[in-house]
């Protein structure tokens, strides 16, 4: 397998909010930027890395947007 086959592989094994932080690290992106982009807390951030919480159908598309994923494949958090 090439090291992009094995990174796909790997992303869809995680839970949709360990994406979410894999994808975020991967941009250099830290929480609390990541947080003022969305317009919430770093907290908010925190809680949907660790599967507390799940963002929101408008969150996921910001998140998306800024992730440069599909919001509607859910590759990068819960639904």
């Amino acid at each position: 397998m090439s090291e992009h086959t094995d990174d796909v592989v790997t992303i869809q094994h995680l839970h949709p909010h360990e994406r979410l932080r894999l994808l975020r690290e991967r941009k250099a992106i830290r929480q609390a930027d990541f947080a003022a982009q969305l317009d919430v807390t770093q907290s908010t951030i925190s809680h949907w890395e660790n599967g507390t919480t799940t963002p929101s159908k408008s969150a996921r598309e910001n998140i998306a947007e800024i992730l440069g994923t599909d919001p509607y494949s859910c590759e990068c958090c819960g639904r």
